[in-house]
């Protein structure tokens, strides 16, 4: 089970590319909670929701026939105050906590959870397709050796795979040309699967 948390969609086309850009969107369960924004003070929301708007519907749409489902908490997530959000492999479901107090408490880590939870999914996903190649297993497992020094959090190649993708879509300095490839690979081949 990997965890952080989840959340984001409207969705935004051009001719070539579109994104999922508002978590209001995405079909999701509330549990504890009746609006998403009412937990975010000061219009914060607006970064939350900044923080996915680069993740491609196509991903949201795959996720949704997997039968993946989005539920947004108060509770505590596998009984820990500190995990924000959990992706679970075997279903597919993810779980995001928000709680009006972490908002401020934890500030950027907090408004790129949904990314990273949708992370685990996309490597989950796309690593077992006969599209994935050594040269990217090799770009994960250096990124991990780096990332492990750095992040007591990227245990595995999961979580690493999951910090890298929420740096893909807002700090791309942060990754070498190898991940960034290999995110890139990854989409590609949820588009794939998803049949486009």
């Amino acid at each position: 089970m990997a965890r952080t948390a989840i959340a984001l969609c409207i969705t935004v086309s051009s001719p070539s590319v579109s994104f999922a850009a508002d978590i209001r969107s995405i079909p999701c369960k509330k549990d504890g909670i009746e609006e998403l924004e009412s937990l975010f003070p000061y219009g914060y929301f607006n970064l939350y929701v900044k923080n996915f708007e680069g993740v491609p519907d196509y991903v949201i749409e795959y996720y949704q026939k997997c039968g993946g489902t989005l539920t947004f908490t108060t509770n505590k997530l596998d009984d820990s105050e500190t995990i924000l959000g959990l992706y679970h492999p075997n279903t597919h479901n993810i779980e995001l906590r928000l709680y009006s107090n972490y908002i401020l408490l934890y500030g950027s880590e907090l408004y790129s959870v949904p990314a990273h939870e949708f992370g685990h999914f996309i490597y989950d996903m796309s690593r077992y397709d006969a599209d994935w190649t050594e040269e990217m297993n090799n770009a994960v497992k250096n990124e991990f050796a780096k990332r492990s020094l750095e992040n007591t959090a990227c245990t595995d190649m999961h979580e690493t795979f999951a910090y890298a993708y929420t740096d893909y879509l807002n700090r791309p300095w942060n990754l070498s040309s190898e991940m960034k490839q290999t995110i890139e690979k990854s989409l590609a081949i949820i588009k794939k699967l998803n049949g486009g």
